[in-house]
């Protein structure tokens, strides 16, 4: 990954660390985005469109989904939808006994030149764990947090491919909005005078029940509370992070 693009992933989740550990995912990604200015400038010669400066974007979330087929992984917002593999240990956490005690944390998002998207999400549990559910969090690769506020986190990356949301499902209203505004910040590689129509299609789609569908699979809403990062920094966004989130409807 290119050391920016790392950099900028990498700050995202930063506001989050006031109330967990300094993440040894996280730590190890922040010393590779460190290297030298000459692996950059390395990079750029041998690639010139790592060069391309990037358009940095907020987007309006209106929906966080998971398909039936536990697949795929669908962040709904305004202008596109970011479709993700199903990481199997977000799926391992779904459908554990500690959901109902999980809280998480989504992105930023960085998109290349193809459309391809990285991003990353950090899984959260209170500090006072059973002894019960205690080994299974770290059967389910949770670390105990060794900062001042206690508690368990889990951190992992994103990939998948943004598409452009069409006028016929902008037209229609997806039944599983979430229940407040979110946005989460994206950085995006485009080429020049690149269209919208050159651009890949959802493949979200709205059956005539209302129901949301993709690649044939039925979609349902996330039910865990959560929040999207964003590079903003506003007043009071660490205690953000540690209040409880509203959950999905």
């Amino acid at each position: 990954m290119h050391p920016k693009r790392r950099h900028f992933l990498i700050t995202g989740l930063l506001p989050l660390l006031p109330r967990v550990p300094q993440a040894p995912l996280l730590l190890g990604l922040a010393g590779c985005a460190s290297q030298s200015p000459n692996a950059s400038d390395e990079l750029s010669a041998a690639n010139p469109a790592a060069a391309r400066k990037p358009r940095i974007y907020t987007e309006q979330v209106a929906s966080l989904l998971i398909s039936q087929d536990r697949k795929q992984l669908v962040v709904l917002g305004d202008q596109y939808h970011y479709v993700f593999e199903a990481p199997a240990d977000l799926l391992r956490l779904l459908e554990s006994t500690l959901k109902p005690r999980l809280s998480a944390a989504i992105g930023p998002f960085h998109v290349a030149l193809d459309g391809s998207t990285q991003g990353g999400y950090q899984v959260f549990l209170p500090p006072d764990l059973s002894e019960d559910e205690a080994e299974l969090a770290q059967s389910l690769g949770f670390a105990k947090s060794a900062s001042e506020t206690p508690g368990w986190f889990l951190t992992r990356p994103l990939q998948g491919k943004r598409y452009v949301v069409g006028n016929t499902f902008r037209a229609a209203r997806s039944p599983h909005l979430l229940n407040r505004a979110y946005t989460v910040t994206v950085e995006a590689l485009e080429a020049p005078g690149q269209k919208t129509v050159e651009q890949l299609a959802t493949p979200v789609a709205i059956a005539s029940d209302g129901v949301l569908l993709i690649y044939y699979a039925a979609l349902a809403p996330l039910l865990i509370p959560l929040i999207f990062l964003s590079k903003e920094k506003r007043p009071g966004a660490a205690q953000a992070a540690s209040a409880p989130s509203p959950a999905l409807p």
